[in-house]
């Protein structure tokens, strides 16, 4: 018998080969040889360093800040980095263009979505298109362990992926 350890092969964070014992691709191999799929969590789904803002940056900043990195919401954070809201270009045009109000003159805490709904890194994509659905929203924002916002995931693609990984 082989004392030595099975070499293990890793690409982009993902397990694709193992020596003699076991082989996997995407996915996680039982001892008995049987293929398990890999769940598709948020993590591997989510849109990494999403634009955030505190809640003092005034609307005009937030609209500037949506132009600039090509993003329809903004995640409103507290000092530590936990979501506290979020502003959608559905927000700008209803809260404050649509009433007329001067972007310079209000906040984001003003102006933000809440209460703020989130998932964790390790959610499946059912439980992140579930919760869209629920709560009617276009992104889920993405906290780690101690809250902090590392990420959102858009429902459309989350839906994409939940359709395209139940058809396989």
């Amino acid at each position: 018998m082989n004392s030595r350890p099975a070499a293990i092969l890793v690409r982009a964070g993902a397990i694709v080969g193992v020596g003699a014992a076991m082989l996997i691709l995407r996915g996680h191999v039982s001892r008995s040889g049987r293929r398990r799929a890999l769940v598709p969590r948020a993590e591997r789904l989510m849109t990494s360093d999403p634009i955030c803002c505190s809640g003092t940056t005034t609307i005009d900043m937030v609209a500037q800040l949506m132009r600039h990195s090509h993003v329809d919401a903004v995640v409103v954070t507290d000092v530590e980095g936990r979501p506290i809201g979020v502003i959608t270009d559905r927000d700008l045009v209803d809260r404050i263009v649509a009433e007329g109000k001067n972007p310079m003159a209000h906040t984001a805490e003003q102006s933000m979505t809440q209460p703020v709904v989130s998932v964790r890194l390790t959610a499946p994509i059912d439980a992140i298109v579930a919760t869209a659905r629920a709560h009617r929203i276009r992104q889920v924002i993405v906290v780690d362990d101690s809250g902090a916002c590392v990420g959102m995931v858009r429902r459309a693609d989350a839906r994409q992926r939940h359709f395209r990984d139940r058809a396989s």
